[in-house]
């Protein structure tokens, strides 16, 4: 599944990379985490990469990305996090990048 990127027509300043296998549990505490910043979500994307889990990751994953416009989900079948997170780069649009494990938490910003 290829993550759906120009559904908004400004540049994110930042692009949010979250790699994930197999973490239904930990995953919706990270992407609250990052649907909940102050500031425009057409400042920012993230973008889930699913690494092939056999869970509801993928589901959940999905959930997000019908719910928030700035959240995509992708899927990179090659299992490895070096792979997931070259799929993550190859799709950011951002002028920055940056990474977040899927059980951690984003600090508010902005």
């Amino acid at each position: 599944m290829a993550a759906r990127l120009n559904k908004n027509k400004r540049i994110p300043l930042v692009s949010v990379i979250v790699c994930t296998f197999n973490r239904e549990d930990f995953l919706p505490g990270c992407l609250d985490s990052l649907a909940s910043q102050d500031i425009e979500e057409d400042r920012y994307e993230v973008i889930v990469i699913d690494n092939g889990s056999s869970d509801r990751t993928h589901e959940i994953g999905k959930n997000y990305s019908r719910r928030y416009p700035h959240f995509y989900l992708a899927v990179e079948p090659d299992a490895g996090v070096s792979r997931a997170r070259n799929k993550g780069l190859s799709l950011a649009r951002g002028n920055y990048v940056a990474f977040i494990d899927d059980d951690s938490r984003a600090r508010k910003i902005g």
